[in-house]
C-alpha cells in the first residue's frame, strides 16, 4: 500500500498552461454569448420598431377611412370620391379588379398621395 505525502506539490508548468487554456476557452464562450445577446437584442429592437411603425400606419389609414366614410355623399362628390372607392383609395387596394377611377382633389384629406387611374 502506498502512502500519500502530505507535503503540498507546487504546480507544474503543465498545470499552469492547462489553467490558461481553460481560461481562454471560457473567455471565448463568454465572447460568443455576449455576441448572441447583442444580436438578439438588435433583432428584437428591429422587430418591435417594425411592429410599432406598422401599427401607426394602420391607425392613420383607419382614421382617414373613418373620416371619409363619415362624410355624406355630397361632400364625397365635392372631393371627387365615391363611397365605394373610399377603401381602395385609403388602403391602396384593388377591390374590383381595377384600381379606382376617381382622383382625390385634396390629397391632404387622408395624408397620402392620390391614386390615379
Amino acid at each position: 500500500m502506498t502512502t500519500l505525502s502530505k507535503t503540498p506539490v507546487a504546480p507544474t508548468a503543465d498545470l499552469a498552461s492547462s489553467a490558461e487554456a481553460v481560461q481562454r476557452g471560457l473567455d471565448q464562450q463568454i465572447s460568443v454569448l455576449a455576441g448572441l445577446i447583442v444580436n438578439g437584442a438588435a433583432a428584437l429592437t428591429l422587430a418591435v420598431r417594425k411592429a410599432v411603425t406598422s401599427y401607426l400606419a394602420y391607425r392613420a389609414k383607419r382614421r382617414a377611412y373613418d373620416e371619409l366614410m363619415s362624410l355624406d355623399a355630397r361632400m364625397l362628390s365635392d372631393i371627387g370620391v365615391s363611397r365605394q372607392d373610399v377603401r381602395a383609395i385609403v388602403y391602396g387596394e384593388d377591390l374590383q379588379g381595377t384600381m379606382p377611377t376617381t382622383e382625390i382633389k385634396n390629397e391632404t384629406l387622408i395624408g397620402t398621395r392620390p391614386v390615379h387611374a
